[in-house]
């Protein structure tokens, strides 16, 4: 859990975005019903959840950081935790959320034609 008073929630309107860009990318990649992206919100954090025929598979969240950048993390299936992304000098990656969606595209099997 972060520490209390170093990351801020999500603002609503910044929620509103996110979603309207996975929908977007939904619908531009995802064109089978029985995939799909589910978001959820807790404090810093937005949760990406892969679905296949109602079954969950969680792929990674964002750290939100500020309007325009966000934190990488993704689900580590052998411990079940999340694990930051890092450049090669170790620090943590933060990037707008489009670049995101397109970094852990890889982690989402979707049935491009």
């Amino acid at each position: 859990m972060a520490d209390q008073g170093l990351y801020q929630k999500i603002p609503l309107e910044i929620r509103d975005d996110v979603y309207r860009a996975v929908e977007t990318y939904q619908k531009e990649f995802l064109k089978s019903p029985e995939y799909s992206i589910k978001l959820r919100f807790e404090d810093e954090f937005c949760y990406f959840d892969y679905y296949v025929n109602d079954k969950i598979f969680p792929r990674f969240r964002l750290r939100y950081l500020s309007e325009i950048t966000w934190g990488l993390e993704y689900f580590r299936q052998s411990d079940q935790t999340y694990q930051s992304s890092r450049d090669m000098y170790g620090k943590e990656l933060s990037v707008p959320i489009g670049i995101a969606l397109q970094l852990f595209e890889p982690l989402f099997f979707d049935d491009r034609k």
